[in-house]
């Protein structure tokens, strides 16, 4: 019946007293819709239990309410309730985030004992079905946050609810909000993943987060629950309900507390979905449907795989594999593995374990791109087929990572070596497209030719500005004399321009079709020019650099190193003994002690110095660095081994990471207690066989710390016995512990 408003004379009364009809009579209509569904399914148990149609079931339920003084609702959702599973209950002692949570919740002040609430477990389950009844009826965000303020099932009403869908980084949207002020609601419009934040909890553990004590509003209320909502695998957002003071509940209630995430996820998606015809929803525009994530990730040429973490307890303990992109099939079918069913520990149980699942779990936490550098993947310690030096990066989308890599090829790895080995020569090569006209020089090319790198090459027909004239008249019948013919080319020819008195030698050879057209020409330029020839100026120019270069290349390194954090003392060695001090880019220092033997072994040694210098300056990590040496050496000197110890001391000076290949574990003289062997594996030696991977271990140094790296020749009275030696000196002295033998030693120390 409609409340009837007295006539007023007044046009603003009368206008405000129609506002106040319309808006009576929407909230009855709203109240009726939200009641509509449980009344629904009363009807239909009591037409299945009955045998009667359902407009008698209704009847009977009016009568019954009639007569039981019970509102029409409250009756149907105790019948409904007859009818319903109870919720499972959730060990809270088990329940993930809650320990970090329950620390940032302590207080000086004692938390009040829990107190039985004295609820009938019927009305319980009947309350709960109203009141999900009245969230499947919710038209928006703001509405379905309204319904669970205004409705409880044994818990008082909450004073702030939030409705907050889940972003591709990690960070949560706030969608819709009951009981926020104005500038609240703007300070919570977007929540990235901060560490111990409940909703962000909730969201990253997909599991329900109750802080019944806060100590302070630093979450806006006194007590907060955060419910994710889960649907189809996928947490779609968060709903957290506050309360202004503590929160204490029994373990029944607490179970239904948290079941409210079912119903409250379903009907967030269904709201989330957008309507037929239409890209968007009745909320948030554009919102990304996490589902065409495999399409996404067909689409990409690079590896790449889609991982779902796995949790236990508060803890992610593996990931894995929900789709992944054509090349990372391959490479799966390649390795014999399955995809469909792979997990980071079944791929890769060691490097899994050690590096890539904590690493991961990281960006899981804090919603931040990763990247890994130079990750060595050995066969034998994964079990793999072969062995792969891989980048990655590491993306969070929505409750998910995106990992993508790229394998190192050959090219890769010998990049640098082939710089060095232009810049020594004093040459360089080029490309030039005959189709297209297109010319690329290399970095030693442009060294040659004066100009920059980043003017680009000049056109063929410009060749005179390094060419003597006359020398360059003749060169077009060499070319079709030899490359047209599919023969290579070799000539030497006199400079030009700032060249001029050199002699430059050009080779090229030709790359045609399988019809035999000459299509593009693949060449060096070295400068041949005999020594006492030269322009005075280039000659010693030219002299300067090699000099320096070779200096760089083959002088021993110095006595003693100092850097930020760290002081470094050698000892050099020989007949195959050597070490090396080499600054890395991030201003880190690498140690190297390394022994090879056999007839030979001192211009062995002196090669495997140089490429593990060149590996170090190029970044490479200790254990990635035994492995490119692994490889040099047994495809310079088959059958040759060599031990070498490799640790990378931080900037700072404050933690060392290292490598062994062979029995060379370094040892650690501590400022104020007893040497000590440090802990980590063993590694073959250099040149045993061929996919040899390196792992690295990790420890901290503190002032006064000093650190031994030495040769396996040191412990040529075997292992047990030579270490106790080095262990029973507690001042070491490279000379003493030398004891007359030729060999290379390193102590650094940790400065203050």
């Amino acid at each position: 019946m409609t409340e009837e408003v007295p006539a007023s004379t007044d046009p603003v009364e009368a206008l405000s007293g129609m506002v106040a009809r319309l808006r009576s009579e929407r909230d009855g209509l709203r109240r009726a819709m939200r009641n509509r569904a449980v009344i629904e399914q009363a009807k239909g148990v009591l037409v299945e239990r009955m045998a009667i149609d359902p407009q008698t079931a209704f009847d009977q339920l009016v009568e019954l309410s009639t007569h039981s003084n019970v509102k029409l609702v409250e009756l149907a959702a105790a019948l409904v309730a007859t009818r319903a599973p109870a919720p499972t209950a959730v060990d809270e002692g088990r329940q993930p985030g809650v320990a970090a949570l329950d620390r940032l919740a302590t207080t000086g002040e004692p938390r009040p004992a829990p107190v039985p609430v004295s609820a009938d477990l019927e009305a319980l389950r009947a309350q709960h079905q109203l009141l999900s009844g009245r969230v499947a009826t919710s038209r928006s965000y703001d509405e379905l946050a309204e319904t669970l303020a205004d409705s409880a099932a044994g818990w008082p009403p909450p004073s702030t609810v939030m409705v907050m869908e889940s972003e591709a980084d990690g960070a949560l949207l706030l969608l819709g909000a009951w009981g926020l002020s104005a500038e609240s609601r703007s300070q919570w419009e977007r929540v990235p993943p901060i560490q111990d934040l409940p909703i962000v909890a909730a969201a990253q553990t997909r599991s329900p987060v109750l802080v019944a004590h806060a100590p302070d509003d630093r979450w806006l209320s006194r007590a907060v629950v955060a419910l994710p909502l889960v649907r189809d695998d996928r947490v779609l957002g968060v709903i957290s309900l506050g309360w202004d003071a503590p929160l204490v509940v029994d373990d029944e209630v607490r179970t239904y507390l948290f079941a409210l995430a079912e119903p409250c996820a379903r009907r967030f998606a269904e709201l989330a979905a957008p309507p037929p015809g239409s890209p968007h929803d009745g909320g948030a525009e554009g919102r990304t449907d996490t589902s065409v994530l495999p399409l996404l990730v067909e689409a990409l040429r690079r590896p790449a795989v889609v991982l779902v973490p796995e949790y236990d307890d508060d803890r992610i303990v593996d990931f894995h594999a929900e789709c992944a992109s054509p090349a990372a099939w391959e490479l799966a079918t390649t390795e014999g593995l399955d995809a469909s069913d792979a997990s980071v520990l079944t791929v890769l149980p060691q490097l899994g374990s050690q590096v890539l699942l904590p690493a991961l779990a990281e960006v899981v936490r804090t919603g931040e791109s990763l990247d890994l550098a130079d990750v060595w993947v050995s066969p034998e310690r994964e079990g793999l087929r072969g062995s792969y030096l891989v980048d990655l990066h590491v993306a969070r989308l929505w409750d998910r990572l995106l990992v993508t890599w790229r394998v190192h090829a050959e090219a890769d790895l010998l990049h640098e070596q082939l710089l060095f080995s232009e810049e020594v020569l004093d040459a360089g090569s080029f490309r030039w497209n005959l189709r297209t006209g297109e010319t690329r020089w290399s970095p030693g090319l442009y060294r040659l030719a004066g100009r920059r790198p980043g003017d680009g090459p000049f056109p063929v027909e410009q060749a005179d500005r390094l060419v003597d004239p006359e020398d360059l008249a003749g060169l077009p019948k060499a070319v079709d004399d030899t490359l047209r013919a599919g023969r290579a080319l070799r000539v030497d020819l006199r400079g030009a321009g700032h060249l001029a008195g050199r002699r430059l030698r050009v080779t090229a050879e030709p790359r045609t079709d399988p019809d035999g057209t000459l299509w593009a020409v693949l060449g060096t330029v070295q400068d041949v020019t005999p020594t006492g020839t030269r322009d005075p100026r280039a000659e010693l120019a030219a002299a300067s650099r090699r000099h320096r270069l070779l200096d760089e290349l083959l002088a021993p390194p110095s006595a003693r190193h100092d850097a930020t954090g760290l002081a470094v003392s050698a000892r050099a060695g020989g007949l195959g003994s050597w070490h090396d001090i080499v600054p890395a880019p991030d201003g880190g220092t690498l140690l190297l002690v390394g022994e090879v033997a056999g007839d030979g072994a001192v211009a062995a040694a002196q090669r495997l110095r140089h490429a593990a210098a060149a590996y170090a300056v190029a970044g490479l990590a200790p254990g990635g660095l035994l492995a490119g040496l692994n490889a040099f050496l047994r495809q310079r000197e088959p059958g040759r081994t060599a031990t070498v110890v490799a640790a990378r001391v931080a900037p700072g000076g404050r933690t060392v990471r290292w490598a062994v290949a062979g029995q060379v574990i370094p040892l650690l003289y501590p400022a104020a207690d007893a040497p000590r062997v440090l802990a980590g594996p063993l590694g073959l030696p250099l040149g045993v066989t061929d996919g040899v991977g390196y792992d690295e271990s990790e420890s901290p140094l503190q002032p006064g710390d000093r650190l031994l790296l030495y040769p396996e020749g040191l412990l040529a009275g075997g292992l047990a016995g030579g270490l106790a030696t080095l262990l029973a000196a507690r001042d070491p002295d490279l000379e003493a512990l030398a004891g007359g033998r030729d060999l290379s030693l390193l102590l650094a120390g940790a400065t203050d």
